[in-house]
């Protein structure tokens, strides 16, 4: 069973009482920071409302339903994610779900469709969707799940009742990720994620590949190592980590070169080595290499050949950290 996470006491409490006094929304999104458990809580919720006993404040966990739902096979649980992660929720999916609305629940209770992200609809999804939220089937309870507020319609927002997330105490969030990894490892995987616990669970397994790649910049900034090489290495791994690990490890370097701050926060025991990349950057070099940087990843978007996108970003690493010549 897809359990409650403990920050999520009060937004349950709040939904149970809806559904206690039949006040539940047909269609409710779910909205905060990414990595804090939105979709946990919703399927957490679709368990509760296919549930074959009669809710209480949870669901019972031993019926067949319950049963269903744990295995992740429940006729009456949708979940319409992209097809691939970073890409669009497209139409099909949408026109999928008003076909099957349409149609009687297994279990006679509740169909619970899950749409997460919700801002992953292309603008054809959102238009299908909004059909189905002006024209609501009583059977059908829809759950959207987003972490971008701002990249949704206006008519679709207009037309769900919000339940939102807010950000996690720090203290909170350790507590609860050193209960699932060694409390070094979850200190060093809460600061690579920013503070949101499920994506520093899930990423934790990155700490040492992205440790491993800022110690790739200062071997390329001394000329220690093979560029070749490592754009070969950096090519088998997909390249939105790539990326995702870049950008956080230059976030960090932009703000000690702006401030003097030894504020390193994706990779905090990894100061030594920021220190030595620092030395060797100047600030609006380093703000042009970035601009490369999103450029190139954007353009790798439509099939650039990866290993020699990173040949090129390192060549331009190796240029940016070229030894200044003595005035």
């Amino acid at each position: 069973m897809t359990a409650l996470l403990p920050w999520q006491q009060s937004q349950w409490n709040h939904i149970v009482k809806r559904i206690q006094q039949g006040t539940m929304p047909h269609a409710l999104l779910l909205n905060g920071a990414e990595g804090i458990g939105k979709q946990r809580f919703a399927e957490h919720l679709a368990a509760a409302m296919t549930c074959q006993s009669s809710i209480a404040d949870a669901p019972c966990g031993n019926c067949k339903s319950c049963s269903l739902q744990q295995a992740g096979t429940h006729p009456d649980i949708i979940l319409i994610t992209p097809e691939e992660k970073g890409k669009a929720i497209k139409i099909d999916a949408i026109r999928d779900l008003i076909e099957m609305s349409g149609k009687t629940t297994q279990n006679g209770k509740q169909r619970v469709v899950i749409i997460s992200p919700a801002e992953a609809m292309n603008r054809a999804a959102a238009n299908a969707l909004l059909k189905t939220l002006e024209e609501p089937v009583s059977s059908t309870q829809i759950l959207m799940v987003t972490h971008a507020l701002k990249r949704l319609p206006a008519t679709i927002l207009s037309r769900c009742q919000r339940l939102d997330f807010r950000q996690i105490s720090h203290e909170t969030a350790s507590e609860w990720l050193e209960s699932q990894l060694d409390a070094s490892l979850a200190s060093q995987a809460l600061a690579f994620t920013g503070g949101a616990p499920l994506l520093a669970l899930e990423h934790s397994e990155r700490i040492a590949a992205a440790s491993e790649r800022l110690q790739n910049l200062l071997q390329v900034a001394q000329r220690a190592a093979n560029p070749v090489s490592i754009a070969e290495n950096w090519s088998g791994e997909e390249s939105s980590v790539v990326f995702d690990d870049l950008s956080r490890i230059f976030a960090d370097l932009t703000r000690y070169l702006a401030t003097g701050v030894e504020d390193f926060r994706y990779l905090p025991d990894s100061s030594s080595t920021y220190l030595q990349i620092a030395a060797v950057c100047e600030q609006d070099a380093l703000f042009r290499f970035i601009d490369e940087m999103q450029t190139l990843r954007m353009k790798q978007a439509h099939n650039l050949n990866a290993q020699m996108m990173y040949e090129k970003l390192i060549v331009s690493w190796l240029a940016l950290t070229r030894p200044r010549k003595a005035s």
